[in-house]
């Protein structure tokens, strides 16, 4: 296929892809209709301060944009595919519920149970992208206590905390808006 020519694989990973790669999802799924996608996601303080710390030299208002245009760029595609065609995941989920997240995955693409089981492993052994050094990366950080000065803190409310309760998200360090894990959003 052309996948096996470009990538040398018929499996096709993008880590990190801006809201255009994910836009352009739809068009994957057209290609490929066997094409199946995970949409890996992260409460924006956390994804923010971690894009602070590694790039810092940006505006915090570019920060901002990253995520909310990430985000954005989900809602329009998740409508669009079909259900059985993707996963959501979010992070913090990968690090406290391994397990969940690697049977989900695994029901998604097929994975026979001893891979599954392999993809858990990898789970519990190896950390997630995290925002803090050390093992805290399960942590998670409430607006108050972040230390973003009063107006960042505003700039982020007005661009992002619309995005943060349609996803779910609380915005003090329960993480999600109720007790339960991550809603498929």
């Amino acid at each position: 296929t052309e996948m096996d020519r470009v990538h040398g694989s018929t499996n096709f990973i993008e880590k990190a892809p801006l809201p255009d790669a994910i836009l352009s999802s739809v068009v994957a799924a057209e290609i490929w209709p066997e094409a199946r996608f995970v949409f890996s996601k992260r409460r924006a303080i956390e994804c923010i301060e971690s894009r602070r710390r590694i790039f810092g030299f940006l505006p915090f208002s570019d920060h901002l944009e990253h995520w909310a245009q990430t985000m954005e760029a989900w809602e329009m595609v998740r409508e669009r595919l079909h259900p059985s065609s993707y996963a959501i995941v979010d992070q913090i989920d990968i690090a406290n519920s391994p397990s969940k997240v690697a049977y989900q995955l695994g029901a998604l693409i097929d994975l026979p149970s001893q891979q599954v089981g392999e993809l858990e492993a990898y789970f519990r052994n190896h950390t997630p992208q995290r925002t803090s050094k050390g093992d805290d990366y399960k942590n998670t950080y409430g607006l108050d206590s972040i230390g973003w000065p009063e107006y960042d803190r505003e700039m982020f409310l007005s661009r992002c905390g619309g995005l943060m309760q349609r996803f779910g998200y609380s915005f003090d360090d329960t993480y999600y808006l109720s007790s339960s894990t991550s809603v498929d959003a």
